[in-house]
């Protein structure tokens, strides 16, 4: 019997890659739609990439023996070529069955085969010439450097969910990651300051956050206006089934006054806004503040965005 530690590894490796082509290959092709889910999905589903690549190439490794048999230099360079050329195939059938062409992922697929290229033996003769402990400890730093913005989505994730029904208090830099819209956002001491420009339309929109606001009156914005000018702002919010119609979401525009104050807005009024339905406030999926048009670029500083029962 041959007891082998390394051959049974190898073994084990080789199923988990054939288990992992298995079943992410047909996801290739399932488009993501990812706009009401978390950040951490859209990132790990990226990352996917890597991962599916390694192990194609693990398992063609080990059944190709003139790949094998060549040397580390030129089985990279293969690898690496194979990997663009299917990539590329794949980004471009994604693009006929609703998904989204991306370079950055053909850049990921190369790199998931030049990883397992670089630590999977594979019957390779060079390691004479390379230090396998070099070429695994940059391996776990590209691995980390890959994985590290997954993981601060993890964290403010998490945090969000621990913070509710404060949606964003500015307390970590992490949270303008919540944000999005065309209006320059950054953490100062007060909050976040929104700097509001002169197109039609320029605010943020808070993006990422529990959607589940039942059992909630109002929604709470702190805010202050730091310019001697009234600033008149728009505050919106939608639903999942939001149609992008005007008459189905709730509309309000505020006259922003010199200094701080706060803004009240009625979760009941919310749900009865749409005019053919009740919003869902258990799949709330957006919450945006904007100007219209300005004649010159003004600033607000929002120090908190909260749920309250009353």
């Amino acid at each position: 019997m041959n007891d082998n530690p390394a051959r049974h590894w190898s073994r084990y490796v080789k199923l988990a890659s054939f288990a992992v082509i298995i079943i992410g290959v047909p996801l290739l092709f399932i488009p993501l739609d990812n706009y009401y889910q978390p950040r951490s999905l859209g990132q790990a589903w990226n990352f996917g990439h890597v991962v599916l690549f390694a192990c194609a190439t693990i398992m063609l490794s080990s059944r190709w023996r003139w790949l094998r048999a060549r040397s580390f230099e030129l089985q990279v360079a293969i690898l690496a070529l194979l990997s663009l050329l299917v990539g590329y195939g794949i980004e471009l059938v994604q693009l006929h069955t609703g998904g989204d062409y991306s370079l950055q992922d053909v850049c990921l697929d190369i790199s998931g085969a030049c990883l397992a290229a670089a630590v999977y033996p594979g019957g390779r003769r060079p390691w004479m010439k390379y230090s396998p402990l070099f070429l695994r400890l940059a391996v776990i730093a590209y691995l980390l450097f890959r994985a590290y913005p997954l993981a601060l989505d993890l964290v403010d994730e998490y945090r969000a969910r621990a913070q509710f029904p404060v949606l964003a208090d500015f307390t970590s830099s992490l949270q303008l990651d919540r944000f999005g819209g065309g209006a320059g956002l950054k953490i100062t001491a007060g909050g976040m300051q929104v700097s509001f420009g002169t197109t039609k339309y320029s605010g943020f929109s808070l993006k990422y956050f529990p959607r589940d606001w039942r059992g909630y009156a109002h929604v709470r914005i702190e805010l202050n206006n730091p310019g001697p000018d009234e600033i008149d702002l728009t505050c919106r919010i939608h639903d999942e089934l939001h149609n992008q119609s005007y008459d189905d979401r709730f509309n309000r525009r505020f006259a922003i006054q010199p200094g701080a104050q706060a803004i009240m807005i009625s979760l009941a009024e919310v749900e009865n806004s749409p005019r053919t339905r009740k919003m869902d406030l258990g799949r709330i999926g957006g919450l945006g503040c904007f100007t219209v048009s300005r004649a010159i670029p003004a600033q607000l500083v929002i120090s908190s965005i909260a749920l309250s029962r009353h």
